[in-house]
């Protein structure tokens, strides 16, 4: 019989925490470490129709990669969002946990997922991680793209790949595209290590005003393909690499993914 406990051990294999940003909050959310696995859905946000997806189904683990709480709780109000989905977790025996940044930064992970999709190549991280014995890992990717397409080619490319409808673009439309830098989520702040590193593009979510500004000083395109886009893939991944690390240790334990997120903004 495996625990919850056989679960975070496998995750700390995929995803250890010492690849975690100083800032983030990782591991357990809500939950006990020693209740029997008895299923495992996976989900991009820990949302209350994704807990109560898991209960309904009778599984017992939401697997998310962005955390529940990112600050201090001072007090729980079950009338507000946040507190309805800490009931929902409590009430329905769902533990909640989370691989944020270290899932990032892994060799494989977040970055990587998007970077095999969009099929670049001879790549490496564009921050290296500071933690010891993790040489290919780091947030965000640097890569090359053979082909070198124009930047207008590369985004029509990107948007069905991705299944995207619009995108945000900066840069001359007409640029050829070889060395390509990419971020899931919100990378705005490795602009400036992308153009260091030789750049022609980079490829992102949530990319502010003044941080647009700076890449358009500093000669480098953008891609902005929102923050959900940039990450969905991990839904799929991350379940196909835990399903895998499940078939090792022989535990056979109900897992899925949740299908019912989608991009939380109308695009019109």
């Amino acid at each position: 019989m495996a625990q919850l406990k056989d679960i975070f051990n496998i995750m700390e294999k995929i995803a250890p925490a010492s690849l975690a940003e100083a800032w983030d909050n990782i591991g357990l959310q809500i939950g006990n470490h020693d209740d029997e696995a008895k299923g495992i859905m996976v989900a991009l946000d820990p949302s209350l129709a994704a807990i109560e997806k898991a209960a309904e189904r009778g599984f017992n683990l939401l697997l998310t990669h962005h955390p529940l709480f990112f600050s201090d709780i001072k007090s729980i109000n079950l009338n507000s969002p946040m507190g309805q989905t800490i009931e929902a977790a409590i009430k329905g025996s769902v533990a909640i946990f989370t691989a944020h940044t270290n899932l990032d930064s892994v060799e494989g992970g977040v970055s990587d997922m998007l970077a095999d999709v969009l099929l670049i190549e001879d790549r490496s991280p564009l921050e290296p991680a500071q933690a010891e014995g993790h040489v290919k890992c780091g947030l965000g990717r640097i890569g090359t793209i053979k082909k070198r397409p124009r930047l207008k080619e590369i985004t029509a490319e990107i948007k069905k790949i991705l299944d995207v409808p619009k995108v945000r673009v900066l840069g001359d439309l007409g640029k050829r595209i070889e060395t390509v830098a990419l971020c899931g989520g919100s990378g705005g702040s490795l602009i400036h290590s992308a153009s260091q590193q030789g750049a022609d593009l980079f490829i992102s979510g949530d990319i502010r005003y003044h941080q647009a500004r700076e890449a358009e000083e500093l000669g480098l395109s953008i891609i902005d393909v929102g923050h959900f886009s940039s990450e969905k893939i991990v839904i799929n991944g991350l379940k196909n690499i835990l399903k895998m690390q499940l078939d090792k240790k022989g535990f056979n334990i109900p897992l899925e993914k949740f299908s019912r997120e989608k991009e939380p903004f109308i695009i019109l």
